[in-house]
């Protein structure tokens, strides 16, 4: 979409102004008098990362009004397309959306995907706990860590998933700074000891690595001791 490529182009008033108004609007076209949404087409998904862009210059009240009820639209959605699209793009927003609102309502939506049999949404889901984890409580931390060992051990066999495996570890790696719990720094610590492909393929073995050598276990003085 041109506008998201260019929109860094142009003065924060008409952003706010003209083009916020206009993208929330394309998103309410075709949705029925009682606010229940119809079939999302690809033009409304489009308004994503535009939305995302102009997001972080809005002020809490007009984020409240305007652009949130849209982004839960968008989480609780079946549409693959959607989701995808709102996971690639929800660094933008997840920010200004309320703690509870986000671990109540959107993480439970976006936790689905972690098991979804297309693998560039388990892809997009795994990526987005990188902008999630900064407002997810404790319990749904442990989630997270919970599906990304779940999904290391039940592809671990499956060379095509490889990509997969090392997503979890490198995104563990940036979530590991939100991660106090004794329980769930055990958690985390499995990632390392998961057995990877019999034929130890470049990714595990590089995602381990860089897991294993990073800032947190360096803190718990346990660097250089997988054994």
């Amino acid at each position: 979409m041109q506008l998201a490529r260019n929109i860094a182009g142009f003065p924060q008033t008409v952003c706010l102004q003209r083009i916020l108004p206009a993208l929330v609007q394309q998103v309410e076209l075709g949705n029925s008098a009682d606010g229940s949404q119809r079939v999302v087409d690809k033009w409304k998904v489009m308004t994503l990362a535009p939305l995302a862009q102009i997001s972080p210059h809005v002020s809490p009240q007009q984020f409240k009004e305007q652009v949130e009820p849209i982004i839960l639209r968008f989480f609780a959605s079946k549409n693959r397309m959607t989701r995808v699209m709102v996971l690639q793009n929800c660094g933008g927003f997840i920010g200004q959306l309320n703690a509870d609102l986000v671990n109540t309502k959107i993480y439970p939506d976006v936790e689905s995907g972690f098991a979804d049999t297309n693998t560039t949404m388990r892809e997009e889901t795994i990526k987005a706990m990188v902008s999630l984890a900064p407002v997810l409580n404790a319990a749904n931390l442990g989630r997270v860590l919970q599906q990304f060992n779940r999904l290391m051990l039940t592809t671990k066999d499956q060379p095509d998933c490889a990509f997969l495996r090392e997503n979890c570890v490198i995104c563990a790696q940036h979530i590991a700074t939100y991660i106090h719990a004794a329980g769930l720094q055990m958690q985390l610590l499995k990632l390392c000891w998961i057995p990877v492909s019999s034929s130890l393929d470049t990714f595990d073995l590089r995602a381990q690595n860089i897991l294993f050598n990073s800032d947190f276990f360096n803190a718990l003085g346990i660097v250089g001791r997988r054994h």
